[in-house]
C-alpha cells in the first residue's frame, strides 16, 4: 500500500466517522446532515423536551394539590374539634350563668 492510498484511507474512515451516528440498537447509520441533526429533527428534540418538562409540571403539580388536600382535610377536622369544644364550652358558661344571676342579680 503507497503512502497516497494510506492517506486516502484515512480521509475516507475520517469521513465516515463524523457521517455516522449510533442508532437505538447500536448500529451506526448515516446521519442526513454531518453537522448534526436535520432543522425537523432538532424541532422534534425540542418539542420532545418541551413535552417532557410540561408532565414533570403536571406531576409536581398533582403532588402540590394531594399536599394541599391533606393539609385542607386536617384543618376542617382541626375546625370541627374546635366547634365542638366551644359548644360545650358555651353550654358550660350558658349553664352557669343563671345561677350568677340568683347570687348577685347586678350581672344579669
Amino acid at each position: 500500500m503507497d503512502i497516497e492510498s494510506s492517506s486516502r484511507i484515512r480521509w475516507c474512515i475520517s469521513l465516515l466517522s463524523h457521517a455516522l451516528v449510533p442508532s437505538r440498537d447500536n448500529c451506526f447509520v448515516f446521519s442526513r446532515n454531518v453537522n448534526g441533526l436535520g432543522s425537523k429533527e432538532r424541532e422534534i428534540a425540542s418539542l420532545k423536551r418541551q413535552l417532557d418538562a410540561a408532565e414533570e409540571e403536571v406531576t409536581e403539580a398533582g403532588r402540590g394539590r394531594e399536599v394541599a388536600l391533606r393539609e385542607n382535610r386536617r384543618l376542617q377536622d382541626d375546625l370541627a374539634t374546635m366547634t365542638r369544644e366551644n359548644q360545650v364550652f358555651c353550654s358550660f358558661l350558658f349553664g352557669a350563668v343563671p345561677c350568677v344571676r340568683e347570687i348577685d342579680p347586678v350581672v344579669s
